[in-house]
This record gives structure tokens, C-alpha cells and sequence, in this order.
């Protein structure tokens, strides 16, 4: 069904985007119900809120602190934020967010904006959408998003405010700073993967000390997972994307064992090299000079714009009252996280990492620090829990199909494997548990204490010790 063409929004330079809102007629009786799903927030986002300032952070690599530190003077070592129940004086008292969707389209981004619009107007604030990704940002394309959020709660994609590209330069925060002071923003907030957070660390570092800068605060997504570990437990649409894919090769399983023929080949791609041949025939008979680049649909295409599981949806929303909060403490520099997972929503943690903690320097050291790309651990309990199973895979026919993404019944509320086959109560959980074993060893070794005492302490702290070299030893 075709959408009822919008006016363009108001031109600003020489950059025009569509801002075209999907109607509520558009909907499919599937997209209608979902409509109707009310994302699950922790209990520590209920009420009034209250956040804790925990240790001050460090980069992930000990060899890369110097220069990091140095490229970062004001947000390197910033400390690691915990939101709870509770009141903490709002030092925003006019909240007004600006947000962006970078990354690319992700499962679950739509409910970024609402649980972030829902936190922000509870805060009586106000939240802009700005149109057309990063570009739409620099050109100042702004969106009243308020009125169109009922469609699009538990939707998948981007198309609400849609996307360009995923990259701002540091030659681009002059014009930042200018549209937040065209449009009082107070915060912004930045959607998007690794390359995105690595953009929102500099940028939040450079308008740190700029009096009437924004905040900059971001929120993980991608389909491929790329955002994940130091703090990361997963990013948005990563679950989803999961499921889809898993539906899509258990659709196949059954026919792996089938001989290879011509309903075998991919449509598309036949239908690819055939146009080929016809307009290279065309040309040579001076008929034609059209050119022609295929791309052809792949597993990505059919996860970016699907309707996101509950774990996605309800971390999508969490995420995005978490920066929304983190918004009005003013607080710059931050990635918005929720750890502790697999647990039921109502118990996660949720709190800010500082930016600067995830960058690492690449290997010439000359270039500008970035977020990596989280890589698969082949010694890790995931990647074992699979190998386990090759033995029994090579010689037996095991297939099954997952079938499609479950939003009722047994099963909607899964966990994602990389969660659940893990022994971890959760990042900010273990983090607050050794701080408190490290306050209570210092209680324990004041001057005064038992001489046996301390010996037990210095030797079971050389140790620690030991292994600590060990593991950055082997992280060079």
C-alpha cells in the first residue's frame, strides 16, 4: 500500500529530506497488535531516579592509556554511572534532546525514541528528531517525531527519521555546535555501532569544555553485533537479527542434501546475469549504453527492517529512558548500557560507560583511537559449547528449524545464547561486587592490623598481581 505523500521539511542550506511518517491505515493486522505491546522497563527506571558515580574508568589496553589520556584530556577517565531508584537533584532544568540514528537500520531503533521521548516529556523536556541521519544533523533537519510515535512502537528499521551515513569528521563539530545552539539542544544523542561511538567519544570530548555544548550520549545497536564486551553486554536488533536468520536456514535445512539444479540458483542472481548479457549484446550492436551494477538481496537486507523480538524491544526502550536520564544529569560522554540480561527486564542494571573506556589504538598507533569491533573468542564458553557438537554433526543429520521470531507464548521471551550460556550476573553487577571486595581488603589491612593478616593479603595480592600481568601481556 502506498503511503500518502508529506511535505518535504523545511529546506535549510541546500539539503532536502523526506519526512514522510507511515500512517496508522498503512499497518498489517500483525503490526496493529504489536502496537499494543508495552515495553518492560528495570524497576530501577520506575519513579524518580536517582545515579551513582562508581570508579573512574580506564581504556581497555594499559599501553594505549598514555596516549589516550592525552587525546582525551576531559572525558578519559571519567567514572562508571549507575542509575537507581531514588532523587537526585536534575541539573538540566530545560531538557531538550536532539537525536540521530547513524548506524545502520537496526531492529528495535524506533523504540530508542520512544522510551526516550517518554522519559524526556516525564522530565518535561521535549525530544527532536533530526531527518536524514548524519547529514540531516549537519544541515539542521529537524522533526516534530511526538505525533507519529504511536505507529511506529515495536517497528522495525529506520524510517521514521531515516539514515545516510554513520561517519562525523572532527571537521563537522563546528557545525554541531551550531545547530544545538540553533535548536537550544542540551543533549544529543547518537544511535549507532562502533564506527558511531567512536564519532560520539570525539565529539563528546571536544565540546566538553565548550560552554553551552550539548552532551553527547550514545545508545549500541547492530544487527552484527560489532558493539559488544567491555560494559556491552548486547546491542539493539542483535537478537532479532538472530532469530531471522535462523528461521531463514532452517526454511533450507531440509533441502542440503538435495543434488544441485536449477531451482537451486538464486533468482535474483539469474535474473542478475541475464540482464548482464543482454545490455553487453545491446551495447556491442550500438543499441545501448546503459550501465549496469547489480546488488543482490542479502541475510542483512531481511534483518535490518524486521519487527524486533521483546528482548530487543524492551532493551531498545530501556536504553533509551537510560539516556534520557543521563541526558538530564548532564552527564557527557557516555554510552547507555543495561547488563545483567538474562535476567528477567525488571532486574537489569542500566547506567553509563564512558566512551573513552572502549577505544584501543590500532597497531601504527598514529591513527585516531577507535571502538573495535568485537571479534568471535574461538577460546571462549560460546564458541566451545559449538564445537562440541561437529563430531555428532558430521556423522548424523541433525537438523531442525527454530522456526519464526515468537512474540507470544513459551518461548518470546528467550534470551539470546551468548547470554544465557555465560556465568555472569552482569558487568555493572561483577563491578560493583569487586569494588566492594576492594573496600572491604582496605578496611581489613589499616595499620594496626595482625601481622599474619597482612602477609595473607600481600601474598594473595602478588598473585593477582601475576595474573594481571599475565592477561595484558597477552592482550599486546
Amino acid at each position: 500500500m502506498l503511503v500518502p505523500t508529506a511535505p518535504l521539511i523545511h529546506k535549510c542550506g541546500s539539503t532536502n529530506f523526506l519526512f514522510r511518517p507511515t500512517p496508522a491505515h498503512c499497518l498489517s493486522d500483525v503490526e496493529m497488535w504489536r502496537l499494543k505491546y508495552q515495553p518492560r522497563l528495570p524497576k530501577s527506571l520506575k519513579g524518580e531516579v536517582a545515579w551513582h558515580a562508581g570508579a573512574s574508568s580506564q581504556c581497555r589496553q594499559r599501553r594505549d592509556i598514555p596516549v589516550i589520556q592525552d587525546r582525551f584530556p576531559n572525558t578519559y577517565g571519567l567514572p562508571l554511572v549507575e542509575l537507581s531508584q531514588g532523587s537526585t537533584a536534575v541539573e538540566e532544568k530545560q531538557l531538550r534532546v536532539g537525536i540521530v540514528f547513524c548506524g545502520r537500520q537496526t531492529p528495535g531503533a524506533h523504540n530508542v525514541i520512544c522510551g526516550l521521548h517518554k522519559a524526556v516529556t516525564g522530565l518535561n523536556g521535549a525530544v527532536l528528531g533530526f531527518v536524514g541521519g548524519t547529514k540531516g544533523l549537519l544541515a539542521g533537519q529537524v522533526a516534530d517525531i511526538a505525533p507519529h510515535l504511536s505507529t511506529y512502537l515495536n517497528t522495525g528499521g529506520m524510517d521514521l527519521l531515516g539514515r545516510t551515513v554513520d561517519k562525523l569528521d572532527p571537521s563537522d563539530t563546528p557545525k554541531v555546535l551550531e545547530v544545538a545552539h540553533q535548536f537550544n539542544l542540551s543533549a544529543l544523542v547518537l544511535v549507532g555501532s562502533s564506527r558511531t561511538q567512536s564519532n560520539a567519544a570525539r565529539l563528546a570530548e571536544a565540546l566538553h569544555a565548550v560552554p553551552g555544548a550539548p552532551v553527547i550520549i550514545g545508545v549500541p545497536t547492530g544487527i552484527d553485533g560489532a558493539l559488544h564486551g567491555g560494559g556491552v553486554e548486547a546491542s539493539i536488533g542483535f537478537d532479532s537479527a538472530c532469530h531471522m536468520y535462523s528461521q531463514l536456514v532452517g526454511n533450507t535445512s531440509t533441502d542440503a542434501a538435495s543434488a544441485i539444479q536449477l531451482s537451486q540458483i538464486e533468482t535474483e542472481r539469474l535474473l542478475a546475469d541475464l540482464v548482464e548479457t543482454e545490455l553487453k549484446q545491446r551495447k556491442q550492436a550500438g543499441l545501448s549504453s546503459a550501465k549496469f551494477n547489480p546488488v543482490c538481496s542479502f541475510m542483512g537486507y531481511q534483518a535490518r527492517g524486521a519487527m524486533p523480538s521483546n528482548f530487543d524491544c524492551d532493551l531498545a526502550y530501556t536504553l533509551g529512558f537510560t539516556a534520557a536520564h543521563l541526558a538530564a544529569h548532564k552527564l557527557n560522554g557516555y554510552l547507555a548500557v543495561a547488563t545483567g540480561l538474562k535476567a528477567p527486564t525488571e532486574e537489569w542494571a542500566v547506567g553509563g560507560l564512558p566512551l573513552p573506556s572502549l577505544l584501543v589504538l590500532e597497531e601504527d598507533r598514529h591513527s585516531s583511537p577507535q571502538i573495535p569491533s568485537s571479534r568471535i573468542d574461538l577460546g571462549g564458553k560460546l564458541h566451545r559449547a559449538l564445537r562440541s557438537g561437529t563430531e555428532k554433526w558430521a556423522l548424523k543429520e541433525q537438523y531442525e528449524n527454530p522456526g519464526p521470531l515468537q512474540f507470544a507464548g513459551p518461548t518470546c521471551d528467550a534470551r539470546p545464547a551468548v547470554l544465557t550460556i555465560k556465568d555472569d550476573p552482569g558487568y555493572l553487577q561483577r563491578m560493583g561486587r569487586v569494588q566492594q571486595q576492594l573496600a572491604e581488603v582496605r578496611e581489613a589491612c589499616k595499620p594496626g592490623c595482625p601481622a599474619p593478616l597482612l602477609e595473607i593479603a600481600a601474598q594473595s595480592l602478588a598473585t593477582l598481581s601475576d595474573v594481571f600481568g599475565m592477561y595484558h601481556g597477552q592482550m599486546k
